[in-house]
């Protein structure tokens, strides 16, 4: 079966990984989200997400949740 689909699998290409969309409410707002999912209190998280919104921005989600988690 392999041997039979070969030349039809070289066909296929392969999409690099690309960043998962955002939700519509953005970045901040799925780490805050991932957070409170994690059990972390609302306050925490606002004042983690805040500096390192700082630090790294907001237009990156893993960026940004890895900073905040190390806050």
């Amino acid at each position: 079966m392999v041997v039979e689909l070969k030349d039809k699998l070289e066909a296929v290409t392969i999409e690099t990984e690309k960043p998962a969309p955002s939700s519509p409410a953005g970045v901040e707002a799925d780490v805050k989200s991932a957070l409170l999912n994690l059990g972390y209190d609302e306050r925490a998280a606002d004042a983690a997400l805040t500096e390192a919104k700082r630090e790294v921005g907001a237009s990156n989600f893993e960026k940004l949740l890895r900073v905040t988690l190390q806050r």
